[in-house]
């Protein structure tokens, strides 16, 4: 009904009506019930007919219907009754038939006509009466959900779309990006896909409305809503890269990002209003994004690790993103601002560690200012450009990982025999020093796979955070490829027990298949197919 009083009319009527049908119902199977019991019967007389006019249907006409007084006799009195219930078509009762009927003898005013009750009218008593009393609630609750929902707020209308319209609202105030790390990183991309969720179910909703006069005014709100989620996430969005990027003393890409940004979201949630697509896609921005918050993240976990540590760790986290932008097939612009951003974040990194280690001895255990001296910027970029050199020659992550590892213990054995002073820092003792017990000969199985200390320092810890690394753009591809936000989590903790199990998809072994894909090789569709199908 497109007029919601006009619902409201018609529940209230069938609300009053329901009364006077349930009472009929009832009375009636009362009579049926009670007349099993009674014994008088009888000729009755047709003493009158009594014509009613019964409409046949909208645009059908009227029809007569006739109902019979009755007359009978019991002992010395007479009882005369319009017998209303004995409702025929014209012409079924004639003036002076005799018709037998039951009546109660202990209340003779009480009769039904004989046989009137049989077993084949059950039907009208314990089935169309109580249906029909069902069905009139049914179409009264209907129409009165149907006036509701055309007149009252759509879903909580005001807490509906003040959420909608305040989707990134809070990132608006000043946030310091400098602090941006992994568990910002997860918020946001939590908050983002919940939100997507939610615009979708309210788009779902408007649509199964659209009959409603208000649909118009629901679909207006709905794209202003978008609209100020997509801008206010590509505003966020932008000032941290931009910042982090400007940390980095490299080129500031604002508009790319919020005009990338602000297309993407729109796409997921209103792709009738979304501008063309900016340079980069909403997944490769967020996957930049992951990147940002690495690095910076590291820069409390490391800050007592040596150069050699620190150079392969920077060096292992450029080569596994780079490798998994090129799996993904991401722009050349995206890889190369992931090299970028690597290479340009070292000197920042050196920076604050060197102003960490200045205020280190007032809290160390002796105090000495020579046990926290500054970096040697050379050997971080020793390592990071050795390891980074094999990965391009190779195209290999592993190989890029275990040569540069067999390279950073081989340059701070050197080091030290150099200069044998260097012994007493406290970055070179053996519990901040990954390298102190490094052996070469047990080869990168060992320390890839099968070495039991988990330190951030380790081997397995940066082979491990590669694989997650893959696993996290990979899950974030599904979510933006095929448009199924439930599907994220799902496929994430999937290709987990895929490893956590040793399950062979695609023909081999899950991760060895990945890291077989070359850098500079061309990829088949199908490799790719592989690789985005996990279920």
């Amino acid at each position: 009904m497109k007029n919601p009083y006009e619902a409201w009319v018609i529940a209230a009527v069938l609300i009053v009506l329901f009364p006077y049908i349930l009472l009929s119902t009832i009375l009636e199977i009362s009579i049926w019930i009670a007349s099993k019991s009674w014994h008088g019967r009888l000729s009755a007389t047709v003493k009158e007919i009594k014509r009613v006019r019964r409409s046949r249907g909208r645009g059908r006409g009227e029809e007569w219907f006739e109902i019979p007084i009755i007359t009978y006799q019991v002992g010395d009195t007479t009882y005369t009754e319009e017998y209303s219930h004995a409702e025929k078509r014209e012409g079924f009762y004639l003036a002076g038939q005799e018709i037998p009927i039951l009546y109660n003898e202990t209340n003779p005013k009480e009769f039904i006509i004989e046989g009137e009750y049989s077993d084949s009218d059950r039907f009208s008593c314990f089935i169309a009466g109580p249906v029909t009393c069902l069905v009139v609630l049914v179409i009264a609750a209907d129409c009165f959900g149907s006036y509701y929902l055309s007149t009252h707020e759509l879903l909580s209308e005001k807490e509906t779309w003040q959420e909608l319209d305040s989707a990134f609202i809070y990132h608006r105030d000043e946030f310091d990006f400098s602090l941006w790390d992994a568990h910002n990183m997860d918020a946001l991309e939590e908050r983002i896909e919940k939100t997507i969720l939610h615009f979708r179910q309210i788009d779902k909703n408007i649509e199964q409305n659209w009959e409603k006069r208000e649909y118009n005014d629901y679909r207006t709100r709905y794209v202003k809503a978008a609209t100020r989620a997509s801008r206010d996430l590509a505003d966020f969005c932008s000032q941290c890269m931009s910042q982090f990027l400007l940390r980095c003393n490299l080129k500031e890409e604002d508009d790319a990002v919020w005009k990338s940004v602000y297309a993407g979201f729109l796409r997921q949630v209103c792709p009738g209003t979304s501008p063309p697509a900016g340079v980069y896609s909403m997944e490769e921005v967020l996957f930049i994004m992951e990147t940002v918050a690495e690095l910076q993240s590291s820069g409390w976990d490391r800050q007592n690790d040596p150069e050699e540590s620190i150079g392969l760790y920077l060096a292992a986290s450029c080569a596994g993103r780079h490798f998994t932008a090129v799996m993904l097939s991401y722009e050349a612009s995206i890889k190369d601002m992931i090299v970028q951003e690597h290479s340009g974040f070292i000197p920042a990194y050196i920076e604050g560690v060197n102003e960490y280690l200045e205020c280190r001895p007032r809290y160390g255990d002796n105090g000495s200012r020579d046990a926290y001296a500054p970096f040697d910027p050379e050997s971080v970029y020793a390592v990071y450009d050795y390891t980074m050199e094999r990965y391009f020659e190779t195209g290999s992550f592993e190989t890029a990982l275990w040569d540069g590892a067999v390279f950073a213990q081989a340059h701070l054995r050197s080091r030290l025999q150099a200069h044998p002073d260097l012994g007493k820092l406290e970055r070179l003792q053996d519990e901040h020093n990954f390298f102190a017990d490094f052996d070469p000969q047990k080869g990168p199985d060992f320390y890839f796979h099968e070495d039991k200390e988990y330190r951030f320092d380790s081997l397995y810890y940066l082979y491990d955070c590669w694989e997650w690394c893959i696993l996290n753009a990979q899950s974030r591809h599904l979510m933006f490829q095929n448009n199924e936000m439930e599907k994220k989590n799902w496929t994430a903790h999937r290709c987990f027990d895929l490893i956590e199990k040793n399950v062979q998809p695609c023909g081999g072994d899950f991760m060895s298949f990945m890291t077989g894909l070359h850098v500079k090789k061309d990829y088949d569709e199908k490799d790719y197919a592989c690789l985005r199908d996990t279920s």
